[in-house]
């Protein structure tokens, strides 16, 4: 299986587990699976993973998205901080709002 990181890293996730833990907030990072039904390129995965950030009120500079074969299909993962700064990410809806 090959994993590819097409933003952020593995530092970069554990700056924002610390950041959360000195912010004394409970959950640390946000993690978002997605298996598209149908084929999307790497730039339709990182438009889409874009748009989640959006959604969620988050600053896509500090996301980091991860794609992988999974039962022969592209399935992703994006990781987000929970704090973004100067709030916590928005948990209102846990689906994409058209």
């Amino acid at each position: 299986m090959k994993i590819r990181t097409l933003a952020g890293s593995d530092w970069l996730m554990r700056d924002h587990m610390r950041e959360a833990k000195r912010e004394h907030l409970t959950y640390d990072l946000r993690h978002i699976a997605f298996n598209p039904a149908q084929a999307m390129s790497d730039a339709h995965l990182s438009e889409f993973s874009e748009r989640l950030s959006q959604e969620l009120k988050a600053d896509s500079s500090h996301m980091t998205l991860t794609i992988h074969q999974k039962e022969g299909t592209t399935h992703g993962h994006l990781i987000l901080p929970e704090w973004q700064g100067d709030h916590v990410l928005s948990s209102r809806f846990s689906w994409m709002r058209v």
